[in-house]
């Protein structure tokens, strides 16, 4: 059964090429964003794992970013579709310990108002949960 092992807001996420292959290097992360202003842009990334995926299958991800106490999302990635295939690394794990990691990178997202605003991943039209940001501009105009 797919779960979410992790969830990550951050600055932004590069990715090093080392000897053994791609590494994700996830630059500065955040437990709140603080725009210059509000309103106003910012730009975030998001990182987050999910375990338990069946490998060599095709699967949708969707990832929704909600604004406090509205019911339209203000980012919405659409249904991604995803065929992961397993490496030589997870070969051996228990199938609970397999999973994926996405990393998913937003700029100049219009921040209107203060307060909690939601992330929500969807995989295969499921909910894996809701991960809340605060979110206080330095300024209010």
């Amino acid at each position: 059964m797919p779960r979410m092992f992790n969830f990550i807001y951050s600055e932004s996420v590069q990715t090093e090429i080392t000897p053994t292959g791609q590494k994700p290097i996830i630059i500065g992360p955040m437990m709140n964003f603080k725009p210059a202003f509000i309103p106003g842009n910012f730009s975030f990334a998001v990182t987050f794992s999910i375990s338990g995926v069946t490998f060599n299958q095709d699967h949708k991800i969707q990832y929704l970013f909600f604004a406090p106490g509205e019911n339209q999302p203000l980012i919405d990635s659409g249904e991604i579709l995803v065929n992961v295939q397993i490496s030589s690394d997870q070969e051996r794990l228990p199938e609970y310990a397999r999973g994926i990691q996405i990393n998913m990178d937003f700029r100049n997202i219009i921040f209107r108002k203060e307060g909690d605003y939601e992330s929500e991943i969807m995989f295969n039209g499921d909910s894996l949960g809701r991960f809340p940001i605060p979110v206080y501009g330095i300024e209010v105009i």
